[in-house]
């Protein structure tokens, strides 16, 4: 009877063995049809479906030399996301300690502002997960930074659309053309016979205002499309908006303030 015991115990352990290298390989199938790859530039960038903060994806450049060496970087794109925000860890004591650890724990390195590691090329998966895995974890230092006002403006802005009956979908991820892929915070079927698009700005500092004004021009002029209505909303309860920042701005889309959001709700109400 025992001897049986024995047989049927290391049967179901068996299949547990077997339903758990099936799990693990549905999930590895699903990760890597997530994955794209794009090249601009001679540079290979291997898009990754893990997402920094503001919703952008992280992505990483993955380049060989000669012999069997091969280097993996975010191009500095991490670390200026935080300065996007008004933020570098490098600048505090907690900052240096915190992204050391994260160095550390993932084995990379930070050369000119770039998250990388150089490794043998038999070993560039370990090195992108190591890379990958690293900006996402400095990344997330962005939550120490008091100019960060994560989502607030931006339910502030859902909750005005909800209550005026605009038909929207928030944070709709949109691809430009270099393949860098951005999620808007707001997307809209239809305004003024066009779709829509729209960027709510709420900048914690004035020290975050021009980083942040930055980057969503680059996302505009990136985005490219004309066919589609494009607009800016600043949050101009606190901050004193530049003339020169708003210039830029209406360049690529309509700019709009939030206390006189009435004039863009005649445009989003349009149809």
């Amino acid at each position: 009877m025992a001897r049986a015991t024995q047989e049927t115990e290391c049967i179901i352990r068996e299949g547990m063995i077997m339903k758990c290298k099936d799990y693990i390989a549905a999930y590895l199938t699903t990760l890597k049809g997530d994955f794209q790859c794009r090249e601009t530039e001679g540079r290979l960038w291997v898009i990754s479906p893990y997402a920094l903060p503001d919703g952008d994806l992280v992505e990483v450049v993955v380049s060989e030399s000669l012999g069997d060496r091969a280097k993996v970087t975010d191009l500095g794109e991490t670390l200026r996301h935080l300065l996007n925000w008004g933020y570098d860890p490098r600048t505090t004591t907690k900052g240096r300690y915190l992204l050391g650890d994260i160095l550390k724990r993932f084995n990379v390195q930070i050369e000119n502002g770039q998250i990388q590691k150089r490794t043998a090329k038999s070993e560039i998966g370990q090195a992108m997960f190591d890379v990958i895995s690293a900006c996402v974890a400095t990344s997330e230092l962005i939550y120490m930074s008091r100019a960060y006002q994560p989502a607030k403006f931006v339910e502030e802005v859902s909750r005005y659309l909800d209550s005026h009956g605009v038909m929207y979908e928030p944070g709709t991820e949109v691809t430009g053309s270099t393949g860098k892929t951005y999620k808007v915070d707001f997307f809209f079927p239809r305004v003024d016979s066009k779709q829509g698009m729209l960027e709510a700005l709420s900048p914690g500092g004035l020290g975050a205002v021009s980083r942040i004004v930055d980057h969503t021009v680059r996302m505009w002029l990136d985005i490219g499309n004309k066919k589609k209505w494009r607009g800016t909303l600043l949050d101009d309860r606190e901050i004193e908006w530049k003339k020169v920042d708003i210039k830029i701005l209406e360049k690529e889309s309509d700019v709009y303030f939030w206390q006189q959001r009435r004039s863009m709700l005649a445009i989003l109400q349009l149809t």
